[in-house]
């Protein structure tokens, strides 16, 4: 989580391991929304500094961080996982089912994503690599192969 209490890098230029990736800013609130597709069709999405959400392959949900909270799933529910920085360089994790306010907060951010790229007037393409890519072709990814309805991985593994 510590690389997200921190102004994240360029994406669209530096996240090589997403093949497919685009980057859009979202008007008037002047925050980015990156998208970043993986060879194994791993999708990654990325609003402003503080919302991520991960799907595998399938479409499923793997992996959100949202507010400094990071969510796992594991055998088709999600989990809140907690650090707890004891004396010295100790990490303890503490797992937790969602509690309810988190997992509506979860599905608001979802939501706002899918709303964005589906109405497609509040944002804006700042660029993408490979450079052809439109706005259509990322409707088309969000609507085809994840859908508005957040569906949970096995596991937060991104197979």
């Amino acid at each position: 989580m510590a690389r997200f209490e921190q102004d994240r890098e360029d994406l669209l230029n530096e996240a090589i391991g997403y093949s497919n990736r685009v980057l859009f800013r979202v008007v008037p609130s002047n925050k980015e929304l990156f998208i970043g597709r993986r060879e194994s069709g791993a999708t990654s999405f990325y609003l402003g500094t503080d919302i991520v959400f991960q799907f595998n392959s399938g479409g499923q949900l793997r992996r959100a961080f949202l507010l400094g909270k990071k969510i796992l799933a594991e055998y088709g529910k999600l989990f809140l996982i907690e650090r707890d920085r004891g004396d010295s360089t100790r990490i303890v994790h503490q797992q937790t089912v969602l509690d309810e306010a988190t997992s509506t907060l979860m599905t608001q951010n979802w939501t706002e994503i899918v709303d964005l790229l589906v109405s497609n007037n509040r944002i804006e393409m700042v660029g993408s690599v490979p450079p052809s890519s439109t706005v259509p072709d990322w409707v088309v990814l969000i609507t085809n192969d994840i859908g508005k309805e957040l569906r949970i991985a096995n596991s937060a593994n991104a197979q």
